[in-house]
């Protein structure tokens, strides 16, 4: 759970058998804010407030593609309960 106002760091390592390191070539995207930075870091803040599916895409010189998501929920305020745990219960969480 992230609070909206915090921000956080991401990171990806993307190494191809042949190209090496792709730093250079990760894209960052949420499906609810679209694209949100290239390169191997990001500091990302300013999320809109809900569940975001975060993901890494690196391409190869080639055009082939790999990639990794984390999903995320973000709150207005701290201690907010995501609305995506609302309605669980106690045994589930």
């Amino acid at each position: 759970v992230l609070v909206a106002a915090q921000g956080v760091d991401l990171r990806a390592l993307a190494e191809d058998a042949d190209d090496g390191v792709l730093d250079d070539s990760v894209r960052w995207s949420s499906d609810r804010s679209g694209v949100l930075g290239e390169g191997a870091s990001l500091q990302l803040g300013g999320l809109t407030v809900g569940r975001h599916r975060l993901t890494a895409t690196a391409t190869d010189r080639l055009g082939a593609e790999g990639s990794a998501s984390v999903v995320i929920d973000v709150v207005s305020t701290p201690g907010e309960l995501p609305d995506s745990w609302l309605g669980l219960s106690a045994m589930s969480v």
